[in-house]
């Protein structure tokens, strides 16, 4: 009995949204300015602490600071030089990788302690 209550239900209230979305197309064809909602001022964006560290970067991103001038070339765009970087970043050797890796963790590691000390400070 309980089952079928639920499902009984259900099927109510997808008839009542089936209804209501008939009735919301209708609107929007009769008048499609009808269903933009004003929702007032745009939200701010909330400052970031100053206070708070700043996350490592990746083993990529420590690789890219190394490495861009080498692959820069004279008028060429950023986006090209990271498609090229990110590109070499899949064939470097894996001794290399390690390295980059190991620089990461340390970061992070580093990174992590400092947030702790913050997050005891701030109670956040």
């Amino acid at each position: 009995a309980g089952l079928l209550a639920a499902v009984a239900s259900f099927a109510a209230s997808m008839e009542t949204a089936a209804a209501k979305l008939a009735s919301d197309v209708a609107k929007l064809e009769a008048d499609p300015s009808a269903m933009v909602e004003k929702t007032g001022r745009k939200k701010k964006r909330q400052k970031r602490d100053p206070e708070r560290p700043k996350r490592p970067p990746t083993a990529y991103i420590l690789y890219v600071k190394d490495n861009f001038e080498r692959l820069k070339q004279s008028d060429m765009k950023t986006t090209d030089v990271m498609k090229q970087a990110g590109a070499e970043w899949k064939t470097v050797p894996v001794t290399t990788r390690e390295r980059y890796e190991l620089k990461a963790k340390a970061e992070k590691a580093t990174w992590e302690v400092a947030m702790q000390a913050y997050k005891a400070k701030t109670g956040k």
